[in-house]
């Protein structure tokens, strides 16, 4: 999916809470330091955040529906985009390593 396709479906005004910034770090975590990212199922989020499998699905689901991340394969979800990161750093937010 192209970023440009990407934006036609993000929720600009979506704000997170807590535990959905927490799923969304865990999507984050490596493209600091050019380690590959963006990727992650949901037991792997369960595993690094502690947050309860309930919880983790309730999260992805709210973060699918803003468009924020998207599935990419049965149980395989993808970092689309943060939009609050637009103002500090375009380029890092909009395609993911794989």
């Amino acid at each position: 999916m192209s970023s440009a396709m990407a934006n036609n479906d993000l929720n600009r005004s979506f704000d997170p809470s807590d535990g959905e910034d927490q799923v969304l770090d865990v999507f984050k975590r490596g493209r600091e330091n050019g380690d590959p990212w963006g990727r992650a199922n949901p037991r792997y989020i369960i595993d690094e955040t502690g947050i309860s499998k309930s919880n983790v699905e309730y999260h992805i689901r709210r973060l699918r529906d803003a468009g924020w991340i998207r599935k990419v394969a049965r149980g395989l979800y993808e970092f689309v985009e943060d939009p609050r990161e637009e103002e500090t750093d375009d380029d890092s937010t909009t395609t993911p390593t794989t």
